[in-house]
């Protein structure tokens, strides 16, 4: 702020033609309120400042945004500041006071939109981000949303998880985590003393691995009733059982991602960027669906063409009730592919490439599956699924 200020009167057409000069911050200083003056950045964003000193220091609180704030709102903004540093007062520290008082004051419920809005969803893929949301909705905002965040303590997170445990001990442990997360991102925003973080040292439920597959009855039974389903939601779960993949990958799938070439999908899982390799049976399902498509980009449209199918949930229930089957979830197909494989006798590091897992052992790690390999097994895998289905 050093050096010899030039001061004009401002006016809109003024404040509208400033640049940045050389791709550096620029400040016009007005002639009328002494300390008033406008700051446009390198990328053109333009904001009002009041610069004066108060006990022997310089401060430069911002007053506004231009042109949210117009000049004469500016300059009046300006003037009761400059009223108030003539007083004794100094009003960046008062704001600075509010603010901090503003942080102490800040609630779970609030703590948690911010978390979504700041950190989940521009940090985070899409699918993830809106599991936060809905874990966040449905356990913490109902039991500690209207408490300070600054308030909550280690035995009131103990008592959430143990509630949650009783029933769900996998879930439970997932919103251990993310809380966890979620009061990290408080003490970056200062609602928080750093290091408070609550969910520490909090032990997590025992979590037993769910591995459920068709028996060659269910099987049978599944498949009768999977025939019968001639909707997008059939041909999706259809794909789901040939595949193996995971049911965001497919019902998320794009037909730029479909390589007919190489009989592959290169799609974005959880775990990066992966290969499905596709059998004739999902080849086939791609093939008429891509000749029936109506002009969407994506695989399985929603019910607007723009957009993915979200949601199975409801059919996916009818055709569970229909086939008989009890405790089987979509991502169970993904199990009931693995399952497959290995009675087959697929050795454990090609199951783990046809299904896009991380290859545990590190002398297999580096030899990569071509799609001619990666399809034949695919075929052997998707040839006994069928017969299984009858």
């Amino acid at each position: 702020m050093a050096g010899k200020r030039r001061r004009i009167p401002l006016t809109i057409r003024k404040v509208r033609s400033l640049e940045p000069s050389n791709g550096k911050a620029t400040r016009l200083w007005d002639a009328d309120v002494k300390g008033l003056h406008v700051k446009v950045t390198p990328t053109g964003e333009k904001s009002w400042f009041f610069y004066y000193r108060s006990e022997g220091k310089q401060h430069c609180p911002k007053l506004g945004s231009f042109p949210t704030m117009t000049v004469d709102q500016a300059r009046e903004a300006a003037r009761i500041m400059a009223g108030d540093v003539a007083k004794g007062a100094n009003p960046a520290s008062e704001r600075q006071r509010q603010r901090a008082e503003a942080r102490k004051a800040v609630t779970v419920a609030r703590l948690c939109d911010l978390y979504v809005r700041e950190y989940a969803k521009r940090r985070k893929r899409p699918a993830s981000a809106r599991n936060d949301e809905l874990n966040l909705n449905k356990h913490v905002v109902p039991a500690l949303g209207a408490k300070r965040v600054r308030e909550i303590e280690r035995p009131q997170i103990v008592t959430l998880i143990t509630e949650i445990g009783k029933d769900t001990p996998i879930a439970a442990n997932r919103v251990r985590a993310l809380l966890s997360t979620v009061f990290g991102f408080a003490e970056d925003k200062g609602f928080r003393e750093l290091g408070s973080n609550p969910v520490k040292r909090i032990p997590r439920f025992e979590e037993k691995p769910r591995e459920r597959f068709l028996n060659p009855k269910e099987a049978e039974r599944f498949g009768e009733a999977l025939a019968a389903m001639e909707d997008d939601s059939g041909d999706a779960i259809r794909l789901l059982a040939f595949t193996g993949a995971r049911t965001s990958e497919i019902l998320s799938l794009r037909w730029s991602q479909w390589n007919r070439k190489d009989s592959t999908l290169t799609v974005d899982s959880k775990t990066g960027i992966k290969t499905v390799f596709l059998n004739r049976q999902a080849q086939e399902i791609l093939s008429r669906r891509f000749k029936a498509r109506s002009g969407s980009g994506f695989a399985f449209p929603g019910r607007q063409r723009r957009r993915p199918l979200r949601d199975i949930r409801t059919p996916w229930e009818r055709l569970r009730m229909a086939s008989d089957v009890d405790n089987f979830t979509p991502h169970d197909l993904r199990h009931n592919f693995a399952t497959v494989a290995r009675v087959l006798g697929i050795d454990k590091s090609d199951r783990e490439r046809l299904l896009g897992h991380a290859v545990q052992d590190i002398s297999d790690r580096y030899a990569h599956m071509t799609p001619e390999r990666g399809c034949e097994l695919a075929q052997t895998v998707g040839d006994a699924i069928e017969k299984a289905f009858g």
